[in-house]
């Protein structure tokens, strides 16, 4: 059972194109997934226990024995799907990335990039569209900006993962554009066909479904999962939402992540 990973930044298109993955028979497309985070929990727990240490002390093997633990839940995790090829969708791939490799080396990964001043512009514009509920981030435009670019927030965080690979040149990845795919996605599609070694395939990008699993209302629906309809241009741009100085501002944060993906 191949097992390959959907991560990337939000507001980035990554449902989206799960949605329309989801549509090859061949593949089962999770919605917004916790593996990410068991796995972690279950990494930190072998990294941290004493009593590993000392199995790895008195036998070198057990290195081998966890690493078929771990194998053995991802696998029971996805014991009850009848496509023959998973795709896992969970932002924190992007950070386990060393561990997902070490356990599967043919494992491939797509990563979900965009210009972030579309993603903060994104964020704001759906928080303005849902204002009966509190959002997540500070209710002050600049602050909100500083908080989710943040080397701990949700863009700064899923960007610096980016950085990361690109930095490893890690090994199985795929980096796409969201700005490509949504004005060309037919060649993008045949790249992710080609990558995760599927078999050919027509996908209907006017006729977009969702496969569900997204818990939206966990958070008010302020930050939908809808990725559905006819795969176009969201209309708009970051200057329809940001002031140019916070804009610049945003730009400035991360110049190896702007360069890479052409958005300086």
């Amino acid at each position: 059972m191949p097992i390959h990973a959907l991560a990337g930044l939000p507001r980035s298109g990554s449902t989206l194109i799960a949605n329309v993955l989801a549509q090859h028979p061949d593949v089962h497309v999770s919605g917004t997934s916790a593996l990410t985070s068991v796995l972690d929990n279950a990494q930190g727990a072998l990294s941290n226990d004493p009593t590993v240490i000392s199995e790895l002390t008195a036998n070198e093997g057990m290195y081998r024995r966890y690493g078929d633990a771990l194998r053995g839940l991802i696998e029971g995790w996805y014991s009850a799907i009848s496509e023959p090829v998973i795709l896992d969708k969970g932002r924190a791939w992007a950070g386990l990335w060393n561990l997902a490799r070490d356990l599967y080396p043919d494992m491939r990964m797509l990563v979900t990039v965009r210009d972030p001043r579309d993603v903060v512009a994104s964020i704001e514009k759906q928080n303005k569209a849902s204002a009966v509920f509190r959002s997540s981030v500070n209710p002050d435009l600049q602050e909100a900006a500083s908080q989710v670019m943040s080397p701990q927030g949700i863009v700064g965080m899923n960007i610096k993962f980016v950085e990361d690979l690109l930095r490893r040149r890690a090994e199985g990845v795929m980096f796409l554009r969201y700005e490509s795919f949504v004005v060309d996605p037919r060649p993008v599609l045949a790249s992710i066909v080609e990558h995760l070694n599927l078999e050919p395939f027509d996908f209907d990008i006017d006729n977009v479904e969702s496969r569900g699993g997204d818990a939206d209302e966990v958070w008010r629906g302020k930050y939908p999962h809808h990725g559905v309809g006819q795969v176009t241009t969201a209309g708009g741009s970051w200057e329809d939402i940001l002031p140019p100085e916070l804009a610049e501002q945003i730009a400035g944060v991360y110049p190896y992540y702007m360069a890479t993906f052409s958005y300086t």
